[in-house]
């Protein structure tokens, strides 16, 4: 998928949707995986938002990577816009990400940890993913440390696309 975002050739379905509603949908969907790990989500979905974009690949951004990265605690998943553009967020309370770090993380094969290896923290291809995703849509991917000692994840792009 990276290389046929590098290319210009990553397609997207692009629909437009109201996209609180898409995304209600995944997170009942990982509710009860996430509850068991120790997760509580609280959502800020503006329901009258309709967008224009490719759900699936929207969906695929959204919660895995706070799944495996994040200690328990409380995700909030934000969803809210400006006059032309979308914004997704996605907030964990922890471990954070160090700000030196925090530029590189959509980086393919970036570890924020060193030590982690692909057996216990991945493929290092998550974030590039999720960057390959926002960027096909003409957006952005930012990644910032919180107040609380968390890490906000948001997903910017404009609410009106062409389909390529």
């Amino acid at each position: 998928m990276l290389s046929l975002n590098d290319s210009g050739h990553l397609e997207l379905q692009l629909v437009k949707v109201s996209l609180a509603e898409e995304l209600n949908a995944v997170i009942e969907s990982f509710a009860s995986t996430l509850n068991a790990r120790g997760f509580t989500l609280k959502q800020e979905l503006d329901p009258t938002l309709e967008v224009c974009c490719d759900v699936t690949r929207i969906r695929q951004a959204l919660l895995e990577n706070a799944y495996q990265h994040a200690d328990p605690g409380t995700l909030t998943v934000r969803l809210n816009s400006s006059a032309d553009s979308c914004y997704l967020s996605v907030e964990d309370q922890g471990p954070g990400i160090p700000a030196e770090a925090a530029a590189n993380v959509f980086e393919a094969f970036h570890r924020v940890e060193p030590s982690r290896s692909r057996k216990s923290g991945g493929s290092g291809l998550g974030l590039a993913v999720v960057k390959a995703i926002v960027e096909a849509h003409g957006g952005h991917a930012i990644c910032q440390s919180t107040k609380s000692g968390g890490t906000i994840f948001t997903l910017s792009w404009p609410i009106q696309l062409e389909a390529k």
